[in-house]
């Protein structure tokens, strides 16, 4: 007798727990739909806005909330402004290339970040020649593409606040450059050369 007890209510909680769970889930769902759609409860991105915004934690988010209009506007465009502490400047432009206390230009600030940007060069030479195999005219493409990545700007910090921005002229490179190769022969129809379709 003792035993059927135990497996009835056993099963009994099996089945209340596999039923509240997706009731649960729905939900949680609901809430969390119900949260994206105010204005003033989640950060909205779109295409072309800042993708860290997206993956906040609640304390992160009440703390962006509490942030002013323009500094807010700032982040999501991936800006970095005067006046921004460094967990606001990491929020608009992610981990600097690198972050010192001891540079040889900015000597007088307190540290100094360096985010850089990727330069590409492109050099296209196109001959227009006779296809030895169809007796075709063609044109023959040599693309080369050299991807480096240079500085773009300083961050300068005092006392943990944004003091100024420099932007870094100076095109060094930092890192390796990668280059690319790319060579094509493109048939001429109509006067004009027949693009591959991507």
């Amino acid at each position: 007798m003792k035993s059927k007890t135990w497996y009835l209510l056993f099963l009994l909680t099996s089945l209340t727990l596999i039923l509240a769970s997706p009731m649960a889930m729905a939900k949680k769902k609901k809430k969390d739909k119900d949260v994206e759609n105010t204005s003033s409860g989640m950060v909205h991105t779109s295409s072309g806005s800042n993708y860290r915004l997206s993956s906040l934690s609640p304390d992160d988010q009440r703390q962006f909330e509490a942030l002013t209009k323009e500094q807010q506007e700032a982040i999501r465009a991936g800006r970095i402004e005067r006046g921004f502490n460094e967990w606001m400047a990491k929020l608009a432009k992610g981990d600097p290339f690198y972050g010192t206390e001891h540079h040889p230009v900015f000597v007088d600030y307190e540290q100094v970040w360096l985010y850089t940007r990727e330069d590409i060069q492109e050099n296209k030479i196109e001959n227009q020649i006779m296809d030895p195999q169809t007796n075709w005219p063609t044109i023959h493409r040599k693309v080369t593409k050299k991807k480096c990545t240079i500085g773009d700007y300083f961050v300068l910090w005092d006392r943990g606040i944004v003091v100024d921005i420099k932007r870094d002229d100076s095109q060094k490179n930092y890192g390796t450059c990668t280059i690319e190769n790319e060579e094509a022969f493109l048939p001429i129809v109509n006067g004009q050369p027949v693009e591959p379709r991507r």
